[in-house]
């Protein structure tokens, strides 16, 4: 079943947890919903490794189709995407941080909702998340 809310999606994954979010371009805060003609911000972000040995993580966030979300790179005007990767090296007891892209909303309204399908791989094993997104 549908959310009426976009809700932060975390998972533990190799001694980390793992959140992924839509959040809002100016305040950076978790959003609701998205609108037609809205850029806002797909976040992943990365709490602290707790684990003894350092680990590279794939992350990966894919959409089905650029039709009413897709993903620009900050400060372009140019091509939409349907994904984007972050690898990023884990070491013991530390943070490694958050990596935010782009997210527009294409107008007009094409569907109620929409998904992030988000990748995590690393130490030889992987996970999914799946971030609903309602469209207002």
């Amino acid at each position: 079943m549908w959310s009426q809310k976009v809700k932060a999606k975390a998972k533990h994954f190799k001694g980390v947890e793992i959140e992924t979010r839509v959040i809002d371009n100016n305040s950076l805060e978790t959003i609701t919903a998205v609108k037609p003609q809205g850029a806002y911000g797909h976040s992943v972000e990365i709490g602290k490794f707790r684990a003894m040995w350092p680990v590279t993580l794939k992350i990966g966030s894919a959409l089905k189709d650029t039709k009413q979300l897709a993903f620009r790179e900050a400060g372009t005007s140019g091509q939409d995407a349907t994904a984007w990767e972050w690898e990023v090296n884990l070491f013991p007891d530390r943070i490694a941080g958050e990596e935010k892209r782009l997210l527009i909303c294409a107008s007009p309204k094409m569907r109620k909702r929409d998904a992030i399908m988000v990748r995590i791989d690393g130490g030889g094993c992987g996970e999914d998340l799946l971030l609903k997104v309602p469209i207002e």
